[in-house]
């Protein structure tokens, strides 16, 4: 019985298989652009790297920056120029963080 509402269509075994390939094609175009002969392949960093420990490193000691100075604004801390200052470097820290993390992987 055939029926004109598309939320009822069923794709089947077709559409299974077609996103199967459509995965595995997709992992073969990533695992080229970071091979050997691939550009981002510089700028992969290994989780165990010892860059990426002194980045995690670092990242603890701005945690414990923002940790122990967060209870400090209720006292106007944030006022201060040296706070200031931390505030833009955490910042920036953070924001580079994100980019470091995306390009982490083995």
């Amino acid at each position: 019985r055939a029926t004109s509402n598309p939320s009822s269509f069923h794709l089947g075994a077709s559409a299974s298989s077609y996103r199967q390939k459509a995965r595995e094609r997709g992992r073969v175009v990533f695992q080229e652009m970071i091979c050997s002969e691939g550009p981002i392949r510089h700028f992969i960093l290994h989780p165990s790297a010892w860059q990426r420990m002194v980045w995690d490193a670092l990242s603890l000691l701005v945690v414990s920056y923002d940790v122990l100075s967060l209870p400090l604004l209720a006292f106007s801390f944030d006022k201060l120029p040296v706070a200031l200052a931390m505030r833009h470097v955490t910042t920036v820290f953070w924001t580079v963080d994100i980019i470091a993390t995306f390009l982490t992987g083995y």
